[in-house]
């Protein structure tokens, strides 16, 4: 898209005001050489301005500069942990310790925990599990759902009393 260095400023400035985009790193690469150009253009927001001509090897380096700063400036959200006494789940590491111990779940066992724990205290139907941890897969049977479930219990410790089938109403964590 073509535009003029005004469109591209107020392009620019709308990028840098609007929520959604503002953390976007924006570079300038322009044949616009005057001082007011340069100094408008970091001005409305942008990260960086390279005047044409220039090489790749510029380009690239200055590209790999603006993103370097860009990552040390955007801080890392905290991993999602849930907790229950002692037991931490932790959403981004797919990872379960209970005290200091690391429990080894499959998928299957760490999605149906994190679904479990994540709404305590909620029974869920065989047709909800199956919609939440196999959508769309090939028929998942009720049979595969309780293997898993006792799969996940005899790994969870004191923690299985806590895992509940109530026949007609499902699974659930119930405190």
């Amino acid at each position: 898209v073509m535009m003029n260095d005004m469109m591209g400023m107020n392009f620019a400035h709308h990028l840098k005001q609007t929520k959604s985009t503002t953390s976007i790193p924006l570079i300038f690469c322009t044949a616009c050489d005057g001082e007011n150009d340069i100094i408008n253009g970091l001005n409305s927001g942008a990260d960086d301005y390279i005047l044409k001509p220039f090489s790749m090897k510029e380009m690239i380096a200055r590209v790999n500069a603006v993103l370097r700063r860009h990552r040390m400036s955007t801080p890392t959200p905290p991993a999602k942990v849930l907790t229950c006494r002692d037991m931490r789940i932790n959403i981004d590491e797919m990872t379960v310790y209970i005290g200091d111990k690391l429990i080894d779940l499959t998928n299957n066992e760490f999605y149906l925990l994190t679904l479990f724990v994540n709404n305590r205290n909620r029974l869920f139907s065989h047709n909800e599990i199956i919609d939440t941890i196999w959508p769309g897969e090939m028929p998942v049977s009720r049979r595969t759902i309780d293997i898993n479930i006792a799969r996940l219990r005899k790994k969870l410790g004191s923690y299985a009393e806590q895992l509940v089938d109530r026949p007609g109403f499902g699974y659930g964590y119930v405190e």
